[in-house]
């Protein structure tokens, strides 16, 4: 056999595996996040939902300011990032990260309360927010 050939050959049969090894963990889960904001949500003006994979620490140490500027600054942990006006439901569909939890930035410009949540996994398949005036609602609790 040619030494071309057997070249072309075994650059195919990699090819295929990649193929393959890229295929066999299945499809991620689908997440679906709606946050639906009342007409008053943050002082009627529009604000950005910050979507993205985190660890706990990362989670709890990270300060407004930080997590804000990540809304225009390329960042690998950012999945989705979504501007929202008040009084218009939006729902963010998204995979469940591969590494770490979920995390779910409400970028008030004054927050009243807690203004992100983390959901640990295996994160379900839909997470519902409200924002009233400046306060973030949870509005169905997780399994887990």
């Amino acid at each position: 056999m040619a030494p071309c050939f057997r070249l072309l050959r075994a650059l195919a049969f990699a090819g295929a595996c990649a193929v393959l090894a890229g295929c066999g963990g299945g499809a991620k889960q689908q997440v679906k996040v709606t946050v639906s904001p009342t007409a008053n949500a943050n002082g009627k003006r529009p604000f950005y939902v910050l979507v993205r994979a985190v660890d706990e620490k990362t989670y709890l140490e990270e300060p407004y300011q930080v997590v804000a500027g990540k809304v225009m600054t390329r960042d690998e942990s950012v999945i989705d990032a979504t501007m929202v006006f008040p009084g218009a439901p939006k729902t963010i569909e998204i995979e469940q990260p591969e590494k770490g939890h979920v995390g779910v930035y409400f970028l008030l410009t004054r927050p009243e309360g807690p203004w992100k949540r983390l959901v640990v996994r295996p994160v379900p398949e839909s997470l519902d927010f409200q924002v009233d005036g400046s306060r973030v609602k949870w509005r169905t609790e997780p399994a887990n």
